[in-house]
């Protein structure tokens, strides 16, 4: 592997580590606000559909980093 691979490599883990951080913290405030007692039941629904989206991302970039040999 040349040495322009190795650091596409790099910055492409440092990349999906950071997507990685950001997703967590979007699923940690939807977590948080889908708690609060005045939500009404569609907002909620529509929250409790993205938080599983987020979720479902989370695992194909795991997968990636993974299949890669990044982790």
């Amino acid at each position: 592997m040349g040495r322009r691979q190795w650091q596409n490599k790099i910055m492409n883990k440092k990349n999906i580590q950071i997507r990685l951080q950001t997703i967590e913290e979007q699923i940690s405030r939807i977590s948080e606000r889908l708690y609060q007692p005045n939500i009404n039941s569609s907002d909620a629904k529509e929250m409790q559909k993205r938080r599983k989206k987020l979720i479902k991302d989370k695992s194909k970039l795991h997968k990636k980093l993974q299949s890669d040999g990044l982790s």
